[in-house]
């Protein structure tokens, strides 16, 4: 009985072992199989750290290749905790250089085991002071941010990055993604304690660096055009201004700002009414008279009228019952198209707007491009306002044909008006030229764009034969440019309410073309709201036309058009000589080319190392100076030159040949420079110059 009742223990015994053993084998079937590739995935998951290494973001530069947009390097400090031996003494040696107390730096490196930011914002120079300190565990990742060096120039229009440097207005928000770049990375393995483990490789895929813009803006353009914005606020007060400048021919913006400004730099401290909204292309308005360009060409390409059309009005015109009146109701007895379009007379663009009929006007109002955005490269571009065809009414219509009952925007406006300008062909306005890569090559380049041809060349010619006698001997006589021939129009638009059109608030706008016949740059210049007895185009916006393209005239160089007053003979000039020691020979010689000097070598090619006669010395005009060159040798410490009066490139140019780093402030002429003229300075090193407008 006892040896069956032993038996029976032995039986359950093995039941119970082979029962344990199919449940372990199930399990660990399970955790293989079933299992297996999550765990695995997992396991290698905590046994990789990986870091990110941000791409350095392209920069923007002007249509001379000036910059505009850079970007400026700090640092990152980071840890590995589990390579850091004594934490707490690592703590007290890093708390007084990234500005923590040690105990907030303890608790970070005890609370995180593989990895841990310690700052995101360490100087150079405290970089290098860590670096030399050899600490283990600690990593110093190099980052950029946007700087601008000039300053609010074309704020609205470069935009500006926030966190994670992703762009957030303009043109940064625009290319974002050829301006980002692609991150790189780099790899770790641990151990499962989190220890870096010594034999392992690490891997590292390196960032690739954003793409460059070379736009179409001329840097000393926009910055005349900003000036010219500033004088509008100072004098007139008004809700917002805008200038747009635009080569009729290709599209190109040469310039293009508004007010209110706002540093970039420092976009955080305005409102977002203020970096948010760029007026050019997203605030819409009632052209006015402006948009008689549009009304005029629509009849003579119809053949409606011409510019010897004659008609006669009391000073108004009667459109269901409401009298249309003239700006100063005076008459018009019997007089031509090219009479009223000269004098901005309302009742004959009304008439011409009412002969058109809605299906032929609308056809040319759509295909100069309003009611739908332009395809300028800005974000949120507004369509501005168009009644639609079914239900404008013949007020409206009227109205439309002097420029109200019609909402547009100020690059809408103009776009069209350079339509006229090249001969009837309607361009997409554009702001980048070329993108290049970070090498200087050019990846892409973004020519002219033709939408279509919305006039002949004959019409285009006559309305801007019209706009000249405007400019001539009508409304826009202040526009004119002393020895040039220019062409414009006009605006004074009333501003609409809830109620009808608010008292007393008006848009003052002019647009134009210089020079004419052949006009190389179209400009817009739009007021809103001027406080104030002057509110009229020709008092607020035309003398601010004629300064933009009087500067745009000399600066590039272009010709009078008519023969400017006789001045006598002059007598002997003397030229006072500056310093062209430390110059390069090239430089040397343009300096004094542009003084009315000539430049005689005399040794080596290389630069300046004296100068015969002496700095400061009165020599003839169409004198000789002696330049003796010597070759400096290869690293050896470079003397600055006298950087003052060069412009932005020609300064450039002359560091760049000495070997020198450059680094531009505001824009102009060169001034003062650090270091100063007649430093001895090492190889390669930094000089930073800063620019002004030439005095008047």
């Amino acid at each position: 009985m006892a040896e069956v009742n032993k038996m029976k223990r032995l039986t359950v015994v093995r039941i119970s072992a082979i029962f344990v053993l199919v449940l372990l084998a199930g399990h660990l079937f399970y955790v293989q199989v079933v299992w297996g590739d999550s765990l695995s995935a997992s396991a290698r998951k905590n046994m990789v750290v990986v870091q990110k290494l941000p791409a350095q973001r392209g920069s923007i530069y002007d249509r001379h290749h000036h910059i505009l947009v850079a970007n400026k390097p700090y640092y990152s400090l980071y840890a590995y905790p589990n390579e850091i031996t004594d934490k707490k003494a690592m703590a007290i040696k890093l708390s007084p250089l990234i500005h923590q107390t040690s105990t907030a730096i303890l608790q970070h490196l005890e609370r995180n085991r593989y990895y841990t930011d310690l700052s995101n914002n360490i100087s150079y120079k405290i970089m290098k002071v860590l670096q030399n300190m050899h600490l283990g565990g600690i990593y110093l990742p190099k980052k950029e941010t946007s700087f601008f060096p000039q300053g609010r120039l074309a704020a609205q229009v470069l935009g500006f990055t926030g966190a994670g440097e992703k762009g957030i207005e303009g043109l940064e928000a625009e290319y974002n993604r050829v301006l980002a770049g692609r991150s790189g990375w780099e790899t770790a393995n641990i151990d499962g304690l989190g220890n870096i483990l010594p034999s392992t490789a690490r891997n590292y895929v390196p960032p690739r660096p954003g793409d460059n813009l070379v736009l179409t803006i001329d840097e000393s353009i926009q910055f005349r055009v900003q000036e010219e914005l500033r004088r509008l606020k100072a004098k007139f007060h008004p809700t917002w201004a805008a200038i747009i400048v635009m080569n009729p021919a290709t599209g190109g913006i040469l310039a293009i700002g508004s007010t209110p400004g706002f540093d970039p730099s420092r976009w955080a401290r305005y409102p977002e009414k203020v970096w948010g909204a760029d007026p050019p292309v997203l605030n819409s308005i009632e052209p006015g008279s402006v948009f008689k360009i549009v009304t005029t060409s629509a009849a003579l390409e119809q053949g409606i009228a011409t510019p010897a059309t004659r008609s006669s009005y009391p000073g108004y015109i009667t459109v269901d019952g409401i009298r249309l009146h003239d700006w100063n109701y005076q008459k018009d007895n019997n007089r031509t198209l090219a009479w009223a379009f000269q004098n901005s007379y309302n009742p004959v663009f009304a008439a011409l707007a009412l002969k058109l009929g809605v299906n032929a006007f609308y056809r040319y109002i759509r295909g100069f491009g309003f009611g739908r955005p332009t395809g300028v490269d800005l974000p949120g571009e507004a369509s501005g306002i168009v009644i639609p065809a079914r239900s404008v009414t013949s007020l409206n219509l009227a109205t439309m044909g002097f420029g109200q009952s019609i909402s547009v925007t100020p690059i809408q406006m103009l776009t069209a008006a350079c339509a006229v300008a090249n001969g009837g062909y309607l361009m997409v306005p554009r702001l980048v030229r070329e993108i290049t890569d970070a090498g200087g090559k050019v990846v892409q380049r973004l020519g002219p764009r033709v939408v279509r041809q919305v006039v002949s060349s004959v019409t285009a010619t006559r309305v801007m034969q019209m706009m000249r006698r405007v400019v001539k001997r009508g409304t826009g006589i202040p526009a004119a440019v002393p020895g040039y021939r220019v062409a414009g129009k006009t605006g004074t638009a009333q501003v609409p309410g809830p109620h009808g059109y608010r008292k007393g608030v008006y848009v003052g706008s002019f647009l134009g073309f210089a020079p004419y016949p052949h006009p190389r740059a179209g400009i817009l210049v739009v007021v809103d709201h001027p406080r104030g007895k002057e509110y009229y185009g020709d008092q607020v916006a035309a003398p601010a036309f004629k300064a933009v393209a009087s500067y745009i005239l000399h600066h590039w160089g272009i010709p009078p058009s008519t023969p400017g007053p006789k001045t006598p003979p002059a007598g002997p000039v003397n030229v006072t000589l500056p310093d062209l020691r430390g110059y390069p020979e090239a430089t040397a010689g343009f300096v004094l080319k542009m003084k009315g000097l000539k430049a005689v070598a005399s040794g080596r090619a290389g630069t300046v190392a004296g100068q015969v006669p002496s700095p400061g010395a009165r020599v003839p005009y169409g004198g000789a100076v002696v330049l003796h060159l010597a070759r400096p040798k290869p690293g050896s410490p470079v003397y600055l030159p006298d950087l003052a009066g060069l412009s932005m490139k020609e300064a450039g140019t002359a560091l760049v040949d000495l070997g020198l780093q450059f680094y531009p402030v505001g824009s102009g002429v060169a001034g003062r420079q650090y270091p100063s003229y007649g430093t001895m300075v090492k190889h390669g090193s930094m000089v930073k110059v800063w620019f002004s407008p030439p005095p008047g």
